[in-house]
């Protein structure tokens, strides 16, 4: 597993090793990543390894809506992570890992340096941290839940062990549903879960530099940025980016349940007054993902123990 040390600059890398992009959607990994590579490798063939670990980027065809890099920005340098998946599948963290393993572990091997970069935390700490234990959910499992109140959902996991008391919120549906299906159906325990046994999945990993991005942006200022963020989404051609996807696959694929996809597919076709009503919903969604992505990242960085002092 990988050790993480967290930095306040981008400058501070050293330029080897790894180095982990992270932060709320639209706080700018991408454009930070690839400034950073071409200010210095700007003539070098042995530019970084950019690793998107993005949960829409990794289907082939969700472009717009996932902010893909794309032209020159995707054309001039290495990437692995995107365009990995039809958009028929489901792809798990361990999945995501399987089909980045043999060029990430080729660079880990070579000493290139590694730039982990995009919006998927649940895909980045598998990678650095290892894998949790535990299968990926049985969706048609968790849509039976769905007549149960998640009192009842809660008091299932408290039965089975009461740290569930202080460990997830009533109102909390998706994180009821994922630890139910863990506990009750996959049968695993709460020290199964949390008591800090993880595989390692890249134990080359090792020191990750660690830069969070956009942390320190108010609410009041972040929203209209992704507001702006997501109206030239539209702008770019995303309906029509959507109508063609809709001619191949069912709407309820994978890659069409996605953060900005679902919203367009469940509203879908489009009236003519349709945009401004999908630019407030997906927004909304948007912050609501921004919210869960820096409390995870202060989280995570509470957990890692104490940043490098400058200069170190």
């Amino acid at each position: 597993m990988g050790s993480r040390v967290w930095i306040d600059d981008i400058r501070e890398w050293s330029g080897t090793g790894v180095l982990s992009l992270v932060g709320p959607t639209g706080s700018g990994k991408t454009s930070t990543a690839l400034a950073e590579v071409r200010r210095r490798w700007p003539h070098d063939l042995r530019h970084p390894l950019l690793v998107s670990v993005d949960s829409v980027a990794c289907y082939r065809g969700l472009d717009i809506g996932s902010a893909k890099p794309r032209g020159e920005d995707l054309s001039a340098f290495d990437w692995i992570g995107l365009d990995i998946a039809d958009v028929s599948e489901r792809v798990s963290a361990a999945e995501f890992i399987d089909r980045v393993q043999g060029p990430l572990d080729a660079s880990l091997a070579s000493g290139r340096p590694i730039l982990l970069v995009g919006g998927s935390h649940f895909y980045e700490r598998a990678l650095v941290d290892g894998m949790s234990p535990g299968d990926p959910s049985d969706m048609a499992w968790i849509a039976s839940l769905r007549p149960i109140p998640n009192e009842e959902l809660k008091a299932a996991l408290v039965a089975k062990d009461s740290r569930w008391e202080k460990k997830v919120h009533a109102n909390d549906r998706y994180r009821l549903g994922r630890y139910s299906d863990l506990v009750i159906r996959q049968g695993l325990s709460f020290d199964d879960l949390f008591g800090g046994r993880r595989a390692e999945t890249h134990p080359g990993m090792g020191e990750v530099h660690v830069l969070a991005l956009g942390l320190d942006v108010e609410p009041e200022a972040y929203a209209p940025r992704l507001a702006r963020r997501i109206r030239s989404m539209f702008e770019d051609g995303w309906f029509l980016e959507v109508a063609g996807l809709l001619e191949r696959y069912p709407a309820a694929s994978p890659g069409l349940l996605t953060v900005g996809y679902r919203e367009i597919v469940e509203a879908w076709p489009p009236a003519p007054a349709t945009q401004a009503a999908l630019e407030t919903a997906i927004l909304t969604t948007h912050l609501q993902l921004a919210k869960k992505q820096r409390t995870w990242i202060r989280g995570l960085r509470r957990r890692s123990g104490p940043d490098r002092p400058r200069g170190d």
